[in-house]
């Protein structure tokens, strides 16, 4: 059992302040509870953060201005599954919003102008450090899982692993571009296996309806859009009337009816 003293301690009847000497203005307030302390937090090796679960506890501060991380959690040279934080719990809200976790930030620039190189109310980096190599498994940056291990019955029912939501009615006059989700690759091109934006892999063998779905596309302008077109690239120029053999057809569904475009076995010349 090791002790070290990180904050120090006052009462007041309905709740206890714990304050770290350094950060006198960053408080812990468990409110309602009723604590028995010593002054000091005791760490075991098995778990260096541990508050009883009878009340509920809330980190708070309020200085305008200040450039103070309100909470860091390091933990360095770790073998744990989750040697960061974890969250758990059941929901059993019957309706409305139920958010197991949520960030709000909102970014309110000191004149009312700014220019940040990145502003997001969540920020996740998995780093293969240099030096190191992985020769299997799966790397990922982000991860989000729905799993369905109830029933689900009705048809206003939308489910999705990962969402992104672009909404608000600001006066947006000029944008570079605007998206629900993007996709930014900057790496080295592997020497063998491939590299893509977006990549759709159905586990096992059920058939899935759509690779791609759009609802309210009579709202869309165009499919796909494209800056610039090349030799031997996704888009490119060619005056030829497209001839010859039909190689393949995809087919799209438009309106309920199912539409094919052909895929010819040559470059139209």
């Amino acid at each position: 059992m090791k002790h070290f003293q990180l904050f120090e301690f006052s009462f007041k009847p309905s709740r206890a302040v714990f304050k770290n000497p350094l950060m006198d203005r960053g408080v812990i307030i468990p409110p309602g509870a009723t604590l028995e302390v010593n002054g000091q937090i005791i760490f075991d090796t098995d778990e260096l953060w541990n508050f009883s679960n009878k009340f509920t506890g809330r980190i708070y501060f309020n200085e305008s201005g200040s450039a103070v991380t309100l909470l860091k959690i390091h933990n360095h040279d770790s073998t744990a599954e989750i040697p960061g934080a974890e969250f758990k719990g059941e929901m059993i809200n019957t309706t409305g919003l139920v958010l197991g976790s949520a960030n709000y930030w909102s970014y309110e620039p000191t004149g009312g102008t700014g220019t940040p190189s990145q502003f997001s109310a969540s920020e996740n980096v998995a780093a293969v450090d240099t030096g190191m190599t992985v020769t299997a498994g799966n790397l990922y940056g982000l991860t989000g899982h729905m799993q369905m291990h109830g029933t689900l019955n009705g048809g206003t029912v939308n489910v999705a692993g990962v969402i992104g939501i672009l909404e608000g009615a600001g006066a947006n006059t000029e944008v570079l571009h605007m998206a629900g989700v993007q996709s930014a690759v900057s790496v080295v091109n592997p020497a063998t296996g491939t590299i893509s934006h977006y990549l759709a892999n159905t586990v096992g063998t059920a058939v899935i309806d759509n690779l791609l779905a759009m609802q309210a596309s009579q709202y869309i302008t165009n499919f796909a859009s494209f800056n610039a077109a090349a030799t031997d690239k996704a888009v490119e120029a060619n005056s030829a009337t497209p001839s010859g053999a039909i190689a393949y057809i995809v087919r799209v569904l438009i309106e309920g009816s199912p539409h094919y475009i052909p895929c010819y076995a040559s470059k139209p010349s």
